[in-house]
């Protein structure tokens, strides 16, 4: 039997071995920290250089996005699932004490993923704001959602998905929803900053008065006078300021410029920042971005890195920046972006956003057109009849100023100027939109654009007509020398108003069946243009006459509406002594 001979270390050299152990562990127990505070600091530098946040990082307990997914490791994934959880419930509860910390706490710890952003944004301007108690909440909190994306944002620019969202709200929630009317008049006035009205003692007496002249609201007005009495001068906002002006001047008045106050004690937002000067033209750091690029084609565009670089060619704004015409920048922006780097949108197609920023103009100018309406009834004093929607609005304030002499007085001028100013913007905003509309048919030669077209030409021969008529109104009758040249124009604008909104009507409003029967032998939709204008006039009469009495034959709804134009122009026309003949 063979015996197995074991041999054994000795102490000695067992000891050494166990010391060269721990000293080649304690090495690399270094060598890993020093890496890692290597690799640490260099991650940093990354993150700070693709942020580019210069500091405008949102903070919790002043732990940024990156520090405290560093400072949670492996709980943050268990800390965002019950996060989620307990904010929707909260939501469904109607509990929203600590909501918001919550919210912004899943931001931080999920700042790479923008469907999460895209979401929350939704969730705070649609979800949640209509759980608020009256408008004024529910404004402020729709602005959490565009604090909230402006945050990503200032994180990550240039991202596509973030920088959209931020326009569909401005736009669509803003400038579009039901309760536009208040959310709009906040967004104007916020656009500026405010003035200070200092006010001499021997003006006090009458500074209630003057108030109540300016339509300031009874609240508004004792805290106004408070603050007069206390320190002689009070704060309001530039639009009131203009009112007030001249009402309220002399020695010792004096309008300064003052910045709001934009956040409260607990840090939410209460009002936009101001955007504006006090004259109306957007402030610098908002269009003044990085120098264009020496080698890009003429041709080709590019974000400058502004927040509103492409309402500059818009300016002025004298009676503020609409949601509508900040919400069409965003727009404008996230297009640019996906022609730049080639993203693609989470939720909308790329034709989608190709087209939102040319068919964004045509609604935002036919909501100038609207103001310009509504500005037009005020100017004559006209009562404006309630409405349910735009549609109706439209329909109840076109026609009752068209047959207003040119002899009318105007019951408030400065309404006059109003309306002038809006239709003009029309006219900015077709020019543009036709301009947009030829840029996504190089981008895609398939997409059917006539009507949209053929509305925004009508509609900017209107309103350059109504301008023409209001601005001669202005002027004196005698020893005016413009005036004779603004009403030849707005002759020449209405007679094209009459023609273009007849075209429209035949070629996309009223059905084939009624057509092919109506119209005259070898004219067609396609070739409508062919007729001379008396022609035209004589075939729009025919079809409205024969649609009147077979109104089974009546399918499309927005025919009625073009007549409304037609005969707008056809009233005015007649104030003119430039009547066409319709027969």
């Amino acid at each position: 039997m063979t015996q197995t001979t074991i041999e054994y270390a000795s102490p000695s050299t067992v000891t050494a071995q166990r010391h060269w152990g721990r000293l080649l562990t304690a090495v690399v127990i270094l060598v890993s920290f020093i890496a890692t505070t290597f690799m640490q600091h260099l991650t940093q530098e990354q993150h700070h250089a693709l942020v580019k946040s210069a500091g405008s990082q949102s903070t919790v307990s002043n732990l940024n996005s990156f520090s405290l997914a560093l400072l949670l490791g492996g709980l943050r994934g268990p800390l965002v699932m019950m996060l989620w959880t307990s904010s929707e419930s909260q939501k469904q509860e109607k509990d929203l004490e600590d909501f918001d910390s919550k919210i912004e706490l899943i931001r931080l710890l999920q700042p790479e993923f923008d469907s999460v952003h895209l979401f929350q944004m939704w969730n705070k301007a649609y979800n949640v704001s209509v759980q608020m108690a009256n408008k004024a909440n529910k404004y402020t909190t729709i602005l959490d959602a565009i604090e909230y994306g402006r945050k990503i944002d200032s994180q990550r620019p240039n991202d596509i998905n973030i920088v959209g969202e931020i326009g569909h709200i401005f736009f669509d929630k803003l400038g579009s929803s039901q309760e536009k009317e208040y959310y709009t008049d906040r967004v104007l006035k916020e656009s500026f900053p405010d003035e200070r009205i200092t006010v001499p003692a021997n003006r006090l007496p009458d500074l209630n008065a003057v108030l109540t002249r300016a339509g300031v609201e009874p609240a508004k007005r004792e805290i106004m006078i408070g603050q007069a009495t206390r320190t002689g001068a009070f704060t309001t906002g530039k639009l009131t300021a203009d009112v007030i002006r001249p009402l309220l001047n002399g020695p010792g008045v004096t309008y300064t410029f003052s910045n709001p106050i934009a956040y409260n004690a607990t840090g939410r937002r209460l009002r936009l920042d101001p955007m504006l000067d006090l004259n109306g033209y957007l402030l610098p750091s908002l269009v003044d971005g990085e120098p264009r690029p020496a080698n890009l084609p003429p041709d080709q565009e590019w974000n400058n890195g502004a927040e509103l670089q492409y309402l500059k060619t818009f300016e002025p704004f004298p009676y503020g920046l609409s949601p509508m015409a900040i919400g069409w920048n965003y727009y404008k922006r996230c297009q640019v972006i996906k022609d730049q780097t080639h993203q693609k949108h989470l939720q909308l197609s790329e034709l989608v956003i190709d087209n939102r920023p040319a068919i964004n103009l045509k609604l935002w100018g036919e909501a100038e057109w609207g103001a310009g309406r509504l500005a037009e009834m005020h100017a004559f004093g006209l009562k404006i009849a309630p409405f349910d929607n735009s549609v109706d609005e439209r329909a109840r304030v076109e026609l009752p100023t068209a047959p207003m002499p040119l002899t009318t007085a105007f019951a408030d001028a400065d309404a006059a100027q109003h309306a002038i100013y809006h239709y003009d913007l029309v006219v900015k905003t077709a020019d543009r939109a036709l301009l947009e509309f030829d840029r996504h048919q190089l981008h895609h030669a398939s997409a059917d654009l006539t009507s949209h077209r053929d509305s925004i030409t009508a509609m900017r021969q209107m309103c350059m007509a109504d301008r023409d008529y209001l601005t001669a109104m202005t002027l004196s009758a005698t020893g005016d020398t413009k005036r004779p040249a603004l009403l030849q124009s707005a002759v020449t604008h209405y007679n094209q108003t009459m023609i273009l909104w007849e075209l429209l009507m035949l070629r996309h409003y009223v059905n084939d069946q009624v057509a092919a029967a109506i119209f005259p032998r070898g004219i067609t939709k396609a070739n409508l243009e062919s007729l001379r204008s008396p022609q035209l006039h004589a075939l729009t009469f025919g079809v409205s006459s024969f649609l009147e009495s077979h109104r089974e034959a009546d399918t499309e709804s927005d025919r009625r509406e073009a007549e409304r134009y037609f005969r707008r122009a056809y009233q005015r026309l007649m104030q003119l002594n430039a009547t066409p003949s319709i027969q």
